[in-house]
């Protein structure tokens, strides 16, 4: 990973409480990431990611006018470099496969620890890496 650069979150869900918690959980500035406006749902995060590409999509997969699956489906054709994962309230085997099988490289299933999400934006962060070495 390139020093002093600022990583982008995005995060996507439809319930108010949901994002506060996770824009709260993590002190983000202090890893040099940048928690981006969140949005409410999947036809948001296109809105948004026209103006603002994130390296990170964290995405709740039952939303309202574009679902989770699709919108990571998208994601990947447009977005090919973004990192994406998934927090949901589903744990049925469809959806996680759904999500997989649309880019995703991660899952998690809601509440979400602290310990979880650090987990996640760790290993999203090293595969940037990987990918910036790979330059």
């Amino acid at each position: 990973m390139e020093k002093n650069r600022t990583y982008k979150i995005l995060i996507a869900d439809d319930e108010y409480w949901t994002r506060e918690k996770l824009r709260h959980m993590i002190q983000w500035e202090k890893y040099n990431m940048e928690f981006l406006e969140p949005a409410v749902d999947g036809e948001d995060v296109l809105e948004k990611m026209q103006e603002n590409v994130p390296d990170i999509l964290i995405t709740d997969i039952n939303m309202p006018f574009l679902n989770g699956v699709d919108l990571l489906t998208i994601i990947h054709e447009k977005y090919p470099d973004v990192i994406t994962f998934v927090i949901s309230g589903y744990d049925d085997f469809e959806f996680v496969r759904g999500t997989f099988m649309a880019g995703a490289t991660n899952y998690l299933k809601k509440p979400v620890t602290k310990v979880e999400l650090v987990n996640a934006v760790v290993r999203a962060l090293g595969l940037i890496g990987e990918r910036e070495h790979e330059r």
